[in-house]
């Protein structure tokens, strides 16, 4: 008897596709792919609901150290790869555009570092920038450096060098394209800012 799969179009989130037993297409080996791209920033352009933030997912869950994700990856692909020993070995700062919107997005990003910092950082561990900037919020003039200053900050904590993954980086351009204006030339410089090298 054929087995019955569940598809789930809504859910971008590879740990729950495979805890909840969904139709899921094994692409495990995107995370080979990206470890052996030489590039040290790499642009995913594809049409929408082509499975972009699901596979950053994954390789989130894959190398997070503070995720259980060894029972999550068994039999896939990625276990006969030479990069199966990178798993939970990496930290991973997760940043999404989706929730972004017209006017200020300062306090949307803002929510967003907060979380990163507190899923790896102790109070303790916090470095001068960023023990103000969660103590400032959003009014920190550390803003818009804040990804640099965090990543700075778990290095020196982990060892090692974060991934950082932007799911929707374009969503705030396009949407304040359309009508351009201030929130278009707000939402270039915030975007600027934030994507800026240091």
């Amino acid at each position: 008897m054929t087995p019955k799969y569940k598809i789930d179009l809504s859910s971008s989130f590879y740990g729950e596709a495979i805890e909840r037993g969904l139709l899921y297409v094994d692409k495990t080996l995107f995370i080979e792919h990206v470890f052996d791209n030489p590039s040290k920033v790499t642009l995913i352009t594809r049409p929408r609901r082509m499975g972009k933030t699901l596979n950053m997912d994954t390789l989130r869950t894959f190398l997070d150290p503070k995720v259980e994700s060894e029972q999550l990856f068994k039999g896939m692909k990625i276990e006969q790869s030479e990069y199966y020993n990178l798993q939970n070995q990496h930290p991973v700062i997760w940043l999404s555009f989706r929730t972004f919107s017209d006017g200020d997005p300062r306090h949307i990003f803002y929510s967003q570092i907060r979380r990163n910092v507190e899923h790896y950082l102790t109070e303790e561990q916090y470095s001068y920038d960023i023990k103000g900037i969660m103590e400032d919020g959003v009014q920190t003039s550390n803003l818009l450096p804040a990804v640099r200053l965090l990543c700075e900050n778990i290095e020196e904590v982990y060892g090692k060098r974060p991934v950082v993954l932007i799911d929707e980086y374009d969503k705030l351009y396009m949407d304040t394209a359309k009508k351009g204006g201030p929130d278009y030339d707000n939402a270039r410089e915030f975007t600027k800012g934030i994507m800026a090298p240091a």
